[in-house]
């Protein structure tokens, strides 16, 4: 086994951004929402699946994580979905409190 990279998979807004109002349908992701625990989270990726530029060119096979849809084994990530990680880059959707 090659080394690992860090990528994480795109978030709800930067996916709405790119593919519109019906990301979910053009992305080929669960449109029932049962994936939507990926979204912003970090994902491993081996060398093999990296280009020269630092592309992923395969997919990327992660585990179903999600007690409500046993169905799935895995879920099969495509290319599209993750971006290279950056330091600090890992979104975070608790409130902020605002200070008046």
């Amino acid at each position: 086994m090659g080394k690992k990279f860090k990528y994480r998979f795109k978030t709800e807004e930067e996916l709405l951004k790119e593919f519109g109002r019906n990301w979910a349908d053009r992305c080929n992701m669960n449109n029932e929402g049962y994936m939507n625990y990926l979204l912003g989270t970090p994902i491993d990726v081996q060398e093999d699946q990296i280009n020269e530029n630092g592309d992923v060119i395969s997919h990327i096979i992660v585990p179903n994580e999600c007690p409500q849809y046993s169905r799935a084994g895995n879920w099969s990530i495509l290319p599209r979905l993750i971006i290279k990680f950056k330091f600090n880059d890992i979104p975070n959707y608790k409130p902020r409190k605002f200070v008046y």
